[in-house]
This record gives structure tokens, C-alpha cells and sequence, in this order.
């Protein structure tokens, strides 16, 4: 439904000034007449109605939160965005869970932190609830500001081949290797 809709918008409106997740959605509209802005939004409820739905829009925002990120066009910034009321959890360090889980869950959230904080300063006024939680969780390891450094990703060339695989449920008290005990079993019958 979503690609759906973003078809019908780009009818009117620039495709690249335009975003969906699911059921938030975002659009950019640079330099618009508060005429201009009435158009687009009548244009929307009337797109969203012809398909049975229901659109909440806001114009005029110079700042506003979409998804976990708060975006703020007066001064080009943006961070990390919580409910009200909203803690997060996270596994505790000695939980029943594969070791690459819980090796990779610090670094994992540090990561997320820094690609959702714009500089330093906005990276260490919200990481105080998160490094709470987590040691709350029994994680000891303390999220730091890393300055982004991503280059484009090459591009895979040719096909991949299709691989089934075989991932048994993890649990630290199984001591027999299901695995090997499996392909025992397939080569058996």
C-alpha cells in the first residue's frame, strides 16, 4: 500500500522530497507559498480518501520527529527521539542469548546513537538514558561519540546462489551439537 500511495503522490509532488515507514510518513516541500502548502495538502487527504484512508498533515514545521530521530531545519540538526515515558531495555549481559547477540549489543546502539546524533554535543545529551539502561542490563562498556566516516558500499556483482541453511534455536544449556546430529539424520533417511 505504501508504494502504492508514494506513486499517487508523486503526481504532484517530487518523489526525492518525499519518505514512508510503515505508517509514518515525511515530506519536505522547499520554499512553498502557504497557498501552495493548502494545495498540497487538500491534494493528500483527497488521495488518501479516494483509498479508504485517513492522513494527518502539519505544515509549517521546522522541527519535527520522525521515527526515532527529532529533525530540526532552523539550525540543521538532528537527534535521537524517545516517546514520553518510554525507557529503553535491552538484554541483560547473562540472559540466555546466542554470545554474538550480546558481544555485538553495545557496539550496536553506539553505532545507532552516533548515525542519529548530528554532532558530539547532541550524541552526549541523549546517550544518558541509554548507557543507564544498559547498565541496568549488566553492559559495563561506555557508548562514545565516533565521528561518521561512511563511504558508498561496493556493489555485488553476479547472482547469488541459493543456500538453504540450518540455524537450531540457541540455548546455552544444549550441549549436543544439533547440527551435526541433523545431517546425521538426512543422511540416514
Amino acid at each position: 500500500v505504501g508504494l502504492y500511495l508514494l506513486h499517487k503522490i508523486s503526481s504532484f509532488l517530487e518523489p526525492q522530497y518525499t519518505g514512508l515507514y510503515r505508517d509514518d510518513g515525511l515530506i519536505a516541500v522547499p520554499k512553498a507559498s502557504g497557498r501552495k502548502m493548502d494545495l498540497i495538502r487538500k491534494k493528500l487527504h483527497k488521495c488518501f480518501k479516494d483509498e479508504g484512508l485517513k492522513i494527518i498533515v502539519q505544515t509549517d514545521l521546522l522541527v519535527t520527529d520522525f521515527l526515532d530521530v527529532t529533525l530540526d531545519l532552523t539550525n540543521g540538526t538532528y537527534k535521537p527521539y524517545r516517546k514520553p515515558n518510554d525507557t529503553p531495555l535491552y538484554i541483560h549481559k547473562d540472559s540466555n542469548h546466542p554470545p554474538s547477540i550480546k558481544e555485538n549489543l553495545v557496539p550496536m546502539i553506539n553505532n545507532r546513537l552516533n548515525s542519529i546524533s548530528s554532532n558530539e554535543t547532541v550524541f552526549n545529551d541523549s546517550k544518558i538514558i541509554y548507557q543507564e539502561a544498559l547498565k541496568k542490563s549488566g553492559h559495563n562498556e561506555h557508548l562514545h561519540w565516533k565521528q561518521s566516516t561512511s563511504s558508498p558500499q561496493p556493489k555485488r556483482q553476479g547472482r547469488r546462489r541459493a543456500i538453504i541453511w540450518f540455524n537450531p534455536p540457541f540455548s546455552e544449556s544444549v550441549t549436543t551439537k544439533i547440527g551435526k546430529e541433523f545431517f546425521k539424520l538426512l543422511e540416514k533417511h
